[in-house]
């Protein structure tokens, strides 16, 4: 029996590649609002290249979670990925990059609760989906009251942690795409923002504490008043969350079958890098509009690690990170089993990349593409919403 081959389009013989990303700073998310994705692919009638979810099939779009749909490209949170590559996904990790933002663990002014060592005995709100076949905000919310709490010499044990529930799945929460927008925007929910429910318990007394990350701990803290107890960004880099380190993973076919392909969509991200690196106004402008929020808020929340969260690596310091969620998914029974970490990782991809940017740096269109250039606009790719909790 032959192998079989990468899936193709209907229109014949195109190759359709996949790409989605999470509302994080991400380098692939610069080079899609930099127009180098699709410029990258502009002169091959035989790829397409598309976002999971322009697709009308939910399964699809599923695979933003779930890493099953077939020659595709993922860059964002490592939950997700860990949690699929435990369960039979055939994936590869072609690059880590570490997102040191907020991770924080909110009270109500007049709360008594200022540090973490106030939470003993509080009550702490973690959202669970039973419906959902992976519930990385689960295990997000508890990774990071497990940080909080082990800050202070403190355990799980020594709180409570009152569930709310949604019986919804993150895909079933998008709003409607429309026209030419290649998101979903999994903030919110069918009775308005996935946040809103959590900040009513928390106001009526239900609980004590209640999780957020990314910039939408900072909308909370300024729009509401509420107290930060506890972020993680505050800890040293011996702390993992979904986002440190953060994963580019694509599907295992696509990296054997076609590496040239590979090689080609890495080289844009980490062009991207270089880019953001000579326009960092420009870098915090396109991160804002992906993440739909203030330049002002991706300062506050990244500041002047906004361009490492960029770079992309296999470092052996982001390849233990990785190492270290899948052992708290494993300990916390998330995972039912653990698999090798190193035999996951494919450096080729990374290494041919490299090469191939050495190789356009001598020409004068790459100089042009990364020189700094001050008020670039981005393409007419929207704003990826996915594997965040606002």
């Amino acid at each position: 029996m032959s192998a079989p081959t990468l899936e193709s389009s209907p229109a014949a013989t195109a190759t359709t590649l996949w790409y989605t990303r999470c509302p994080v700073p991400t380098a692939f998310g610069l080079a899609l609002q930099l127009g180098w994705i699709e410029a990258e692919f502009a002169r091959d009638p035989d790829i397409d290249i598309r976002a999971l979810q322009t697709s009308a099939d939910p399964k699809v779009h599923q695979s933003h979670f779930s890493h099953t749909q077939e020659n595709s490209f993922r860059q964002g949170g490592n939950l997700p990925a860990v949690w699929a590559r435990a369960n039979g996904s055939d994936t590869r990790v072609i690059g880590l990059s570490w997102i040191r933002g907020p991770y924080t663990a909110l009270t109500l002014p007049g709360s008594g609760i200022r540090t973490a060592a106030d939470l003993k005995g509080r009550r702490l709100l973690i959202v669970r989906r039973p419906n959902e076949e992976i519930d990385f905000v689960y295990a997000m919310t508890l990774r990071t009251y497990e940080a909080a709490l082990a800050s202070a010499g403190l355990t799980l044990a020594d709180v409570q942690l009152v569930e709310h529930r949604v019986e919804r799945s993150y895909v079933s929460d998008r709003v409607q795409p429309g026209g030419n927008r290649d998101y979903v925007d999994f903030r919110q929910g069918k009775k308005g923002g996935a946040a809103a429910a959590l900040v009513t318990r928390l106001i009526r007394g239900e609980v004590d504490v209640i999780p957020s990350a990314s910039v939408g701990s900072l909308k909370l803290v300024e729009l509401l008043g509420l107290q930060v107890v506890f972020d993680e960004a505050s800890l040293d880099r011996s702390s993992v969350n979904n986002g440190k380190p953060e994963t580019f993973a694509v599907s295992a076919r696509l990296a054997a079958e076609r590496p040239d392909l590979v090689a080609r969509v890495l080289a844009r991200a980490l062009q991207a890098v270089e880019w953001a690196a000579n326009n960092p106004a420009d870098a915090v402008r396109f991160v804002a509009r992906e993440l739909g929020a203030s330049e002002q808020q991706i300062v506050e929340a990244y500041g002047d690690t906004l361009q490492a969260s960029l770079e992309i690596d296999l470092a052996p310091a982001n390849v233990e990170g990785l190492r270290q969620v899948q052992d708290f998914l494993h300990r916390h029974r998330l995972i039912a089993r653990a698999f090798d970490i190193d035999a996951w990782i494919d450096p080729g991809p990374l290494q041919a990349a490299r090469a191939l940017l050495d190789e356009r740096r001598r020409t004068p269109a790459y100089r042009a593409e990364v020189a700094p250039r001050t008020g670039q606009q981005p393409s007419g790719v929207a704003p990826s919403q996915g594997c965040s909790v606002r």
